[in-house]
């Protein structure tokens, strides 16, 4: 059972030893200036080739100092990393798609719940990815910023709901389920070919 209100205590290994880190679960606008904080610079290679590097240790920084509890020793960036991604870990079992609906079974740090959201319609698809920036950098470079208010509100509009849960649903994993419903449905509209043309 997921519970937002449940403190988390993570041992991790840090210059100083082995310390047991106490946080609690960030709100859905810390979760939100976390992932606008995120960079993802995105580099062409040439040839089609591009390489993707995702840059959160200022934003990890930041949100660990927000939500550590009980004396929480202060950590580095790569540590502060570590527990930031420790908690996010959100990992989709599987999709679900039927006619009207659509289920998702994701794994958290408390364990699996199920996600049940009707299929979203082509423009309320395209409006999300509208949502994405991509901006143009020096050097053939470009940052990518994603939210995850709109995919939350998406969420929302296709009629959300949810099991395993003892509270609201996050944000970060109406995000992780909305997402993971689109490519999906995405994948399904991908032409059939005959194996035996080939």
């Amino acid at each position: 059972m997921f519970d937002a209100n449940t403190t988390i205590t993570i041992g991790l290994r840090t210059a100083a030893g082995k310390a047991d880190i106490t946080v609690r679960w960030p709100t859905d606008e810390e979760w939100g200036a976390h992932r606008r904080r995120r960079k993802i610079l995105q580099r062409q290679l040439g040839r089609g080739a591009t390489e993707t590097e995702i840059d959160s240790s200022e934003a990890d920084a930041k949100l660990y100092e927000s939500i550590k509890l009980n004396g929480a020793p202060p950590l580095s960036v790569a540590e502060a990393g570590r527990i930031v991604d420790t908690i996010a870990t959100t990992d989709v079992l599987g999709v679900d798609l039927h006619a009207e609906d659509a289920e998702v079974q994701l794994n958290t740090l408390m364990g699996e719940v199920k996600h049940t959201v009707r299929i979203p319609m082509m423009d309320e698809v395209k409006a999300l990815q509208r949502s994405t920036r991509l901006i143009s950098l020096q050097y053939n470079r470009s940052e990518i910023r994603t939210n995850l208010e709109s995919a939350a509100a998406l969420w929302d509009k296709c009629g959300g709901r949810a099991e395993g849960y003892a509270g609201a649903v996050p944000n970060i994993h109406k995000d992780v389920a909305i997402r993971a419903v689109i490519a999906a449905i995405e994948q399904e509209a991908l032409p059939k070919y005959d194996e035996a043309n080939f």
